[in-house]
């Protein structure tokens, strides 16, 4: 950014002597190149010199006669008021273009300032997922157990199993879409360490009722039965134990 304030400087500076030098040829033009350099007053446009006595004798005009010069020295001066203010609207110009710069240039540096400033630690508390989830299933361990005891021992099962998944859904863990429901279930036992044989048996009963063709009999569901408490046993020490 300090390249760019140079730059602007230096083009002001060329910008202003260049109007500075056509102002002072301008004005050489009109009053004599030797007067203006020298800084001696150029003739005076506003007062004319004494008239000679008036008489009736004719004007007469051509040949070497004298030429009235003050309707050219009126539009002279009338270009020269122009420049004038023509260059002033240029260094006006210039002057805001050199402002806006340098204020973008303030801006900028106080945002890469405010980029690379350190962030201040916030401290808070994290909740460990983990203990939010199993004490949401050690909460509805009882309607997961009337969900396995109630239809038929297939029924039962898949619905004892899908708990799992909707407990954790409750808790704010919902499964991905690109999981399935087992593979989401074992991941979310596994989060709570649960007892790994026990997850795994119920999760053979699970996919043999959910997917096999044959009925499934009582002594699956007290498997079934079996598995989940254990589960639920270890769930029960993890809450305690937090």
């Amino acid at each position: 950014m300090g390249a760019r304030s140079t730059s602007a400087a230096t083009a002001v500076a060329g910008v202003g002597g260049v109007l500075g030098a056509v102002t002072l040829l301008t004005l050489a033009a009109s009053q004599g190149s030797g007067e203006v350099l020298r800084g001696r007053p150029g003739p005076d446009l506003g007062h004319a010199p004494p008239s000679s006595p008036r008489t009736d004798a004719p004007v007469e005009f051509g040949g070497d006669g004298p030429i009235d010069a003050s309707p050219v020295a009126d539009v002279i001066q009338v270009l020269v008021q122009a420049f004038v203010m023509l260059t002033l609207a240029g260094f006006a110009i210039v002057v805001l273009v050199v402002v806006v710069q340098f204020l973008r240039s303030l801006a900028w540096r106080g945002w890469h300032r405010r980029r690379h400033e350190p962030v201040e630690d916030v401290e808070f508390e994290v909740v460990d997922v983990a203990d939010t989830i199993a004490e949401e299933l050690v909460r509805q361990a009882d309607s997961q157990r009337t969900f396995l005891e109630q239809g038929s021992p297939r029924n039962g099962i898949v619905a004892c199993w899908n708990e799992f998944e909707r407990a954790a859904a409750r808790v704010g863990h919902a499964r991905e879409k690109w999981q399935t429901s087992s593979e989401f279930t074992l991941a979310i036992l596994d989060l709570v360490g649960a007892d790994g044989g026990a997850v795994a048996r119920l999760a053979a009963h699970y996919r043999e009722a959910r997917f096999s063709g044959h009925e499934l009999t009582e002594a699956d569901r007290d498997e079934a039965r079996v598995d989940l408490e254990a589960i639920l046993a270890g769930l029960g020490q993890r809450a305690v134990a937090t």
